[in-house]
């Protein structure tokens, strides 16, 4: 099998549970499963999911992260955001492989985190529909296909409700005085 990051070939161990087909196919070698570092859930800001071990002591309050006890002080923001759940810690490794998976068109890498993040919607956001936001015809064009909607393709409680007006700036694009 070849691994959807690195693309080296690689086998799985043999057990029972590969023969009886108890446990799903590894899509990942060990090198690259190696740096893929699960947030533990007891060490996680509670809005934004962020280690907390991870930082400073001057950088955290209580149980969030600095920057999200900001963000529920400010009035404009309060409340905002009610909870991001990660599975990963965002390292040099995880960025590049979703950038790979963005803006490089590597579609396949969706296999992998598809079923992943189900089992945490199912943990943490059960009964919500969840909703992929819409590309613009020609960003879907230059990517090829919307990575919110293939990540949740299979799942059962989704839907396509919104639309994409042409013209709408990306998001990242927007200067904050607008």
């Amino acid at each position: 099998m070849r691994c959807l990051c690195c693309h080296q070939t690689f086998y799985s161990l043999p057990s029972w549970a590969n023969v009886l087909f108890l446990q799903d196919e590894e899509h990942v070698c060990s090198e690259c499963e190696q740096q893929l570092l699960p947030l533990d859930e007891k060490d996680q800001c509670v809005s934004c999911s962020r280690s907390l071990s991870r930082l400073r002591s001057e950088f955290r309050k209580g149980k969030q992260c600095l920057d999200c006890w900001r963000w529920e002080q400010a009035g404009e923001t309060k409340g905002l955001l009610e909870k991001n759940v990660s599975l990963y810690e965002y390292n040099p490794f995880i960025k590049e492989w979703l950038t790979v998976y963005k803006f490089r068109g590597d579609a396949i890498v969706a296999t992998y985190f598809s079923k992943k993040l189900l089992a945490v919607y199912r943990k943490h956001y059960f009964g919500h529909l969840v909703i992929p936001i819409p590309l613009s015809a020609e960003r879907l064009m230059a990517r090829g296909f919307n990575q919110a909607q293939l990540l949740i393709e299979n799942w059962r409680n989704s839907a396509d409700v919104l639309s994409r007006i042409e013209g709408e700036k990306q998001s990242k694009k927007i200067e904050r005085r607008e």
